[in-house]
């Protein structure tokens, strides 16, 4: 019995040293500032009521052992975990970056601000504004909301202005872009990418009518 006894706590060193702690998140190393990052912690037989969290740039919020990390500044990030007697089990430096955010007419390539629209029955038919995260590639292009201005410069000279507060186009600018004719200038003016309660503007777009 004395040698199992010694056995056993020859073996609670080494089960305490190979807990096995990690800190995820979808692109491993890239954290956005001033936006929600989701990340997951994962620790092998330790509930996330036993240990917490924190960060030493901006700020972490959890919800049933989810957590969503909000940097301030760009740089670097360590996010530390801790049991909760205050003992470190682990810390991971994240990058920390702007979210290079470009708005793109659905159907058409992102990040080009300047093009001609050669066919409008089709162009018309375009569903609205979508937007594209630079070196992301999960993004889902619909996440957020684009509010904006549509401007079209008539080859007349006339100017015909239509506000936007959602990302699809209403039935008033689909009329309108039906209309286009060859020489008239089309823009999306103030464009603003609404995430959560951040928003963020963005180039225009402006494309000219063949």
């Amino acid at each position: 019995m004395k040698n199992a006894v010694s056995y056993i706590m020859l073996l609670l060193p080494i089960i305490a040293i190979g807990q096995s702690c990690h800190i995820y998140r979808s692109n491993d190393i890239v954290l956005y500032n001033s936006m929600p990052n989701p990340i997951e912690i994962d620790i092998d037989n330790l509930g996330c009521g036993k240990y917490y969290v924190t960060t030493d740039n901006g700020s972490i919020k959890s919800n049933d052992c989810k957590y969503i990390v909000y940097p301030e500044k760009c740089g670097e990030e360590t996010i530390s975990v801790f049991k909760n007697n205050g003992k470190l089990i682990t810390k991971k430096t994240f990058r920390v970056e702007e979210m290079i955010v470009e708005a793109y007419v659905a159907g058409f390539d992102a990040g080009v601000t300047e093009k001609y629209i050669k066919n409008v029955p089709s162009f018309s038919k375009r569903s609205g504004l979508e937007i594209k995260v630079r070196d992301l590639v999960c993004w889902d292009s619909g996440a957020g909301n684009l509010k904006y201005e549509m401007v079209v410069i008539k080859k007349t000279n006339q100017i015909i202005r239509i506000q936007s507060e959602k990302s699809k186009f209403s039935e008033e600018i689909h009329n309108e872009l039906e209309k286009l004719e060859s020489g008239d200038i089309l823009m999306f003016h103030n464009i603003v990418f609404q995430f959560g309660k951040n928003e963020i503007p963005l180039k225009d777009l402006v494309f000219e009518t063949l």
